[in-house]
This record gives C-alpha cells, sequence and structure tokens, in this order.
C-alpha cells in the first residue's frame, strides 16, 4: 500500500447525537472474570483446521481482560506444545488485551476508533453502491493495537458506510463526521467490505488519547509497544520460545 496514498487521519469521535448509537459493549473487554474452562476451551480452538472455528475463538478471547492473563498463561503452559496457529494468535489476543487495559490520558467525552485510514479505490463493481457516486469506502491503513479498531477490523477493510442510520462514505472525512456521532462506549455498527463479502462489525468506541494527532501518535504507540513487548518477554514469550519456530 502507497505510503503516498495514505491519509494519516485518526478516527477521532466527539460529543454526538444519539443517532448512530447502539447498546452493549460488543467489543469491550469483559468485565467479569473468564471461566477456565471457556478459555480451554477457545485455546484449543484456535488449534482447530476450520478457520471459522478459529476466528470465533479468537473474538472471544479478545474478550479478555488483564485480569485473566495469568490463567491463559498458566493454559499455555499446561498446553504446550501449541500449534504454529495457536502460537501465532496468542501473542496478538495478548497484545490486545495487555494494552486494552493500559491506563492513559484520555479525553472522556469523546471516542476513538483507532485507525489510520486512506480513500478507497475498491471501484463500483465491487458491491452494490445504490445511489452513491465515486469511489465508496475507506481503506483501513493501519490499526493502533489496544483499540477496538484493532480487535474488530482488519488492515486493507474497506469502511463502506454504516448499518443503522444506512450511510456510505465516499472520503475520509465522512467516515470522521460519522464518527463524531457516537460517544466513547457507545456502539457504531459499520458496513465493511472483507474479502468480497459485505459485512456488519459492531465496534464500541474507546476514549480517545490525548497524545491522538498526527504529531504526537507515533510516540504514543512506541511507548505502548515497548510495554507490551516487556510483559510479553517476560511472561508467555519463554513458554512459546522452544516450542515455536
Amino acid at each position: 500500500m502507497s505510503r503516498s496514498r495514505v491519509n494519516l487521519l485518526l478516527v477521532l469521535l466527539a460529543l454526538v447525537p444519539a443517532p448512530l448509537m447502539g447498546q452493549g459493549p460488543a467489543t469491550q473487554p469483559a468485565t467479569q472474570p473468564a471461566d477456565n474452562a471457556a478459555m480451554r476451551k477457545w485455546l484449543s480452538d484456535l488449534a482447530s483446521p476450520d478457520s471459522s472455528v478459529r476466528d470465533a475463538a479468537r473474538a472471544k478471547m479478545m474478550t479478555l481482560t488483564r485480569d485473566d492473563l495469568p490463567a491463559l498463561q498458566k493454559l499455555v503452559e499446561e498446553n504446550r506444545p501449541l500449534a504454529p496457529s495457536q502460537a501465532t494468535a496468542i501473542r496478538q489476543i495478548v497484545q490486545e488485551v495487555y494494552l486494552a487495559g493500559e491506563p492513559y490520558q484520555a479525553e472522556e467525552n469523546k471516542g476513538f476508533l483507532g485507525i489510520l485510514m486512506e480513500n478507497s479505490g475498491a471501484g463500483m463493481r465491487d458491491f452494490d453502491h445504490g445511489d452513491v457516486h465515486g469511489d465508496p469506502g475507506v481503506v483501513v491503513a493501519e490499526r493502533i493495537p489496544g483499540f477496538c479498531a484493532s480487535r474488530m477490523l482488519l488492515d486493507g477493510d474497506v469502511i463502506l458506510g454504516t448499518t443503522n442510520p444506512r450511510l456510505m462514505f465516499t472520503d475520509s472525512s465522512a467516515l470522521q463526521q460519522a464518527i463524531q456521532a457516537v460517544l466513547p462506549g457507545e456502539t457504531i455498527h459499520l458496513q465493511v467490505l472483507r474479502n468480497g463479502r459485505v459485512i456488519d462489525v459492531p465496534l464500541v468506541l474507546d476514549p480517545k488519547p490525548a497524545e491522538a494527532s498526527i504529531a504526537t501518535i507515533s510516540g504514543f504507540k512506541l511507548r505502548r509497544a515497548a510495554k507490551f513487548q516487556e510483559y510479553w518477554e517476560s511472561t508467555f514469550a519463554p513458554l512459546l520460545r522452544e516450542d515455536v519456530g
């Protein structure tokens, strides 16, 4: 993906009217400790030959909290050696769960999706575009670990619009305006083009970091990445280092 095309715009959310609001923490970490039996099943499912089973297990494990990580670490130790698909997924899951619980200075009345984005070149032939003129959609160019978009979206996803109310985005500014209609902690339902299919993705928005600007976001991301790496090397990495090459 050409960096010259990437419009380094962060999706920053502000106070908004209620039309785009939903209910329920669909992408927020769970508030209650996860059941060990459930975690054990999810870990096992990460090795399933069925990609849909693996994806479902990954989604469930993304709802864990930092308080669940010691129990997950113990399960990983008990179930070594892990399959490559398990080991790869575990690192991503632990990163998201750990960083979702990492405190930061926030603007509590503003929401945050946590992506860098560019306008889409998908072309009208790829989906039913109705009355939209131009190339619809905004491409997810990069996700910031620990925030809702990183758990629920993928790099390369094309955000076409919202499903309730039904809006279509022709550029990144239209997406920004829609996001600004949702408070942190509320749900926005995005219509996303992924692998040739249009799907509905609910996201519960996080509070906006005070450092969420083009000038400061790089340092914010680097400091969080360093904290996670320190945690990973002292906990999960020694359990996996001998098992996966």
